[in-house]
C-alpha cells in the first residue's frame, strides 16, 4: 500500500505546472533588520516562529539570543546571552511556538531544546550531545504540532525525533541509518493540521512526507533550479489550507506546493532588493496568511502578503440583441472561485463559473460584475465589470408611398431605427436586400403586393410593412 501511495505522490509531483508569476500569488510587503547586535539587528537571522497572537520570534544565532517582534516588525523584546545555563544559548538555530504561549528554542550547539514562556521566562529543557533517544547532533529545525508535540530535525543524526510538550521522548525515524527512506541532511520539519509531517532533506534536495507516526507517504524534488527542483532546501512551513512553502537556499527563492507536492509558484532571486534573497534560511506563515522569510546574508526579515486575486472579464460591448449573453472571466490566482451579479438585479452576488450565461436582461444599459476569491478565502475588493446595451426591440418599417408610372412602380420607405437595413419582397418573389427608393422592373397589369421589412444594427428584424398597388 505504501509503495502504491508513494508512486501516486511521485506521479503528482512530476506533473509540474508552469510557474505562476510571484506577483500573482505573493507580493513584497516590507522588511526589517540590519547587521549588528542592537535591538532589531541580527547576526545572521535564523529560524522564525509566529504564535496565534501574532508575535514573531526570530532566532538570532550570531548574537546567541531570540528576538520578539510584532507582525509589522516592531521590536518587542529579547532574551538570551552566550552560555550553557538556563536561558542562555549557543547558536540557537530555530524556534517554535505552541498554542499555549510557550516558545521552544533549538539551542543547537548546546545540543538541547529550551522551553520558554512568551515573555522569555525559562520553563524547561532537554537534550545532550549524542545519538541516543533524546540526544542531538547539530539539530537545525524544530516545529510544534497542533497537539503540542515537538518535532526536531536532528540533522547530523539523520533523523526526526518527537517529544511531548515537556520533553518526554516519544519516537524517532528512521530508526536506522540505512532504513528507507533514509534522511540524508534533514534541515527542518513542519506538521500539518491533520498531523502529517514534512521534512526538508537538504542532502538529497527533496521534501519527504510522513504520517505522525513516521510512516513514509512520499517525496518530491531533485537537484536543480527549475520548478520543483532544489539546491539545499533549508526550511519548510505550512499554511492552514495545507500549502507547503519551501526555502530553496541555494537558489535564493521560495517555492510553493500543494499538500501532494504539486508545484504552484515561486518567487525570489539573488540580490538585496525588495523580494530578493541572499541565502534565505527560514520561513513562517502568520495567522493572517502573510509569509515571513529569514534573509540571512541580507540580515533582515522579509514579509510577503497574498496578492488579491485580480479578476479579468470578457463580454459583449456596444449594443447586442441577445438578452442572455455569455460572459467569460478568470483570475490572476489559480484555483480562485467567482461570484457574478448584474447591477440592479436581484438577488445580487451569486456563485458562477466561466463561461457564465446571464439571466434574461432588460433592454437598455446593463453592467455585469465579477469578483474572485483565492483558495485562501481572500476576495478582491474591486470587481471586474463589463457594460453593454441590450436591444431586443425590432425596428418598424413604414412604406411611405408607391408611385406607379406606366408598367413600373417606385416605393419609398423608412424604419423607426436609424441605421436599419431593408429587405423587399414583391408578390411571391424571394426576399432581397433593397434600399429606398425601391424601383420595380416592368410588371404585369393587375394587383401587386410589396412587403418591406427592416433589420436593425444588432440583428433585430421587424414584421413586414405591406402596400398593395395596381398596374393598369
Amino acid at each position: 500500500m505504501e509503495d502504491v501511495l508513494a508512486a501516486v505522490l511521485a506521479a503528482l509531483a512530476g506533473a509540474l505546472i508552469a510557474a505562476t508569476p510571484a506577483s500573482a500569488l505573493y507580493e513584497y510587503s516590507g522588511a526589517w533588520g540590519s547587521a549588528g547586535s542592537e535591538d532589531g539587528e541580527f547576526g545572521d537571522p535564523g529560524g522564525i516562529a509566529i504564535d496565534q497572537l501574532g508575535n514573531v520570534y526570530v532566532a538570532d544565532p550570531g548574537n546567541d539570543r531570540v528576538q520578539k517582534f510584532t507582525l509589522s516588525g516592531a521590536f518587542v523584546g529579547k532574551w538570551g546571552s552566550p552560555g550553557s545555563g538556563d536561558g542562555e544559548f549557543s547558536v540557537p538555530a530555530d524556534v517554535g511556538a505552541d498554542n499555549l504561549g510557550n516558545v521552544y528554542v533549538l539551542d543547537s550547539w548546546n545540543y538541547r531544546v529550551q522551553k520558554l514562556r512568551s515573555n522569555g521566562a525559562f520553563a524547561g529543557k532537554w537534550g545532550s550531545f549524542g545519538s541516543g533517544p533524546g540526544d542531538f547532533d547539530d539539530p537545525e529545525g524544530i516545529a510544534v504540532a497542533p497537539n503540542g508535540n515537538v518535532y526536531v530535525a536532528d540533522t547530523n543524526n539523520h533523523r526526526v525525533q518527537v517529544f511531548g510538550p515537556d520533553g518526554n521522548f516519544i519516537r524517532q525515524w528512521p530508526t536506522a541509518v540505512d532504513e528507507d527512506p533514509a534522511l540524508s541532511v534533514p534541515r527542518d520539519v513542519a506538521v500539518s493540521a491533520s498531523g502529517d509531517v514534512y521534512v526538508v532533506d537538504g542532502g538529497l534536495d527533496r521534501v519527504v512526507k510522513f504520517t505522525a507516526d513516521g510512516d513514509y507517504l512520499g517525496s518530491w524534488g531533485e537537484p536543480g533550479s527549475g520548478p520543483g527542483q532544489f539546491d539545499d532546501p533549508q526550511a519548510i512551513a505550512l499554511d492552514p489550507s495545507g500549502s507547503v512553502f519551501v526555502v530553496d537556499y541555494g537558489n535564493d527563492r521560495v517555492q510553493l506546493f500543494d499538500a501532494l507536492g504539486t508545484f504552484v509558484a515561486t518567487w525570489g532571486s539573488t540580490g538585496s532588493g525588495p523580494g530578493q534573497f541572499d541565502l534565505p534560511t527560514s520561513i513562517a506563515v502568520a495567522p493572517n496568511g502573510d509569509v515571513y522569510v529569514s534573509d540571512e546574508a541580507n540580515q533582515r526579515i522579509q514579509r510577503f502578503r497574498r496578492a488579491e486575486p485580480d479578476p479579468t472579464i470578457d463580454g459583449p460591448n456596444g449594443t447586442i440583441a441577445d438578452p442572455t449573453p455569455v460572459i467569460e472571466f478568470g483570475s490572476s490566482v489559480p484555483g480562485s472561485t467567482f461570484e457574478c451579479r448584474v447591477l440592479g438585479m436581484w438577488p445580487g452576488w451569486q456563485p458562477c463559473t466561466s463561461p457564465w450565461m446571464t439571466p434574461p436582461l432588460e433592454d437598455g444599459l446593463n453592467i455585469v460584475r465579477v469578483r474572485a476569491t483565492d483558495p485562501h478565502g481572500l476576495t478582491d475588493p474591486t470587481p471586474a465589470e463589463v457594460d453593454f446595451r441590450v436591444d431586443t426591440t425590432p425596428p418598424k418599417a413604414t412604406i411611405k408611398a408607391v408611385r406607379v408610372k406606366g408598367r413600373r412602380a417606385t416605393a419609398t420607405f423608412s424604419a423607426s431605427e436609424r441605421g436599419s437595413t431593408f429587405e423587399c419582397r414583391l408578390d411571391a418573389s424571394k426576399w432581397t436586400s433593397c434600399t429606398s427608393p425601391y424601383r420595380t422592373g416592368r410588371l404585369k397589369r393587375g394587383r401587386h403586393t410589396l412587403r418591406v421589412r427592416a433589420t436593425d444594427a444588432v440583428g433585430n428584424r421587424g414584421t413586414p410593412a405591406v402596400k398593395r398597388f395596381r398596374i393598369r
